[in-house]
């Protein structure tokens, strides 16, 4: 997650001024354009593209795996038949992904994604269809906490901030407790702490 400073974004997280609601959301990362800017998105799905020197602090999260069907993949199989589909459908036709955002709708989530292998991003408003299984993996952790999720019945952009608010805490805990226990001298304290992997969780 990465907390921007860029006039646009901001502008799109001030959803109510007249309530003092002016604090920015975190955007999560979406890939680098092609002309070298952040394509960047809101908890609510909304895409912006900042400079890096926009980025104000980044929150380090793990990357949601999965197994989707590239856009070339998809279009070729459209001209088969539809007993040939079912009979060519297998692990081939899926590369290895990570999710970038999700889209609820009736039937229930939809996924975009970015390809490991990058001739594969030929379309980034592609919706990829999952590998067996994948989509009852994921529904468990579909929300706005984990990755921007568009729907229109909402546009908040404030699922985010309790995440991010709750990781810097953990930051700032311990960073006081090693320069307390730097102050004090505690050698094994210090070198515990400095031990402990900077990507806390909430």
């Amino acid at each position: 997650m990465i907390d921007v400073a860029n006039a646009p974004a901001m502008r799109d997280a001030f959803i109510n001024p007249s309530k003092g609601r002016f604090e920015c959301p975190y955007w999560f990362f979406q890939h680098l354009d092609s002309d070298g800017r952040l394509v960047v998105a809101s908890p609510g799905g909304r895409l912006e593209k900042i400079d890096a020197l926009d980025v104000m602090n980044v929150i380090p999260r793990p990357a949601i795996r999965v197994m989707a069907m590239p856009v070339s993949t998809f279009h070729a199989r459209l001209s088969m038949s539809p007993a040939e589909r079912a009979r060519s459908l297998g692990p081939a036709c899926y590369q290895p992904a990570c999710v970038r955002a999700a889209q609820a709708g009736r039937a229930g989530f939809s996924y975009y994604v970015w390809f490991d292998r990058p001739e594969l991003n030929e379309l980034p408003s592609f919706i990829a269809p999952l590998m067996d299984g994948e989509h009852a993996r994921l529904r468990p952790i579909t929300s706005r906490r984990n990755m921007p999720v568009s729907n229109s019945a909402s546009s908040s952009n404030w699922s985010a901030d309790s995440v991010a608010a709750g990781i810097e805490k953990a930051h700032a805990k311990k960073a006081g407790s090693f320069i307390a226990a730097a102050i004090q001298a505690k050698s094994k304290m210090v070198t515990k702490l400095a031990a402990v992997d900077a990507a806390l969780q909430p």
